[in-house]
């Protein structure tokens, strides 16, 4: 899971987000926050077997893994100028 993005929707609400999209197939998801680059090496690797919260861009060049395309959320982003 990207450190930004649980930090943006709050851990709690993450967790509770993969919990209930994972309790239809009996899994209880185990979430641990890593950097973008780590978690994708992780996972292309096959060192963990899932991650979210990760924007298409970063994913290029990574050749195991495969997009599962539905969206966790959305989110409003804003230029704040001094």
């Amino acid at each position: 899971m990207s450190e930004s993005v649980a930090y943006q929707m709050g851990k709690d609400t993450v967790l509770k987000s993969l919990r209930a999209i994972y309790h239809p197939l009996s899994i209880n998801p185990t979430l641990i926050y890593l950097p973008t680059k780590r978690g994708l090496q992780l996972l292309n690797n096959g060192e963990i077997d899932a991650d979210a919260g990760r924007i298409d861009k970063a994913m290029a060049g990574y050749t195991n893994l495969i997009k599962v395309p539905y969206p966790l959320s959305k989110f409003r982003l804003f230029i704040f100028l001094y």
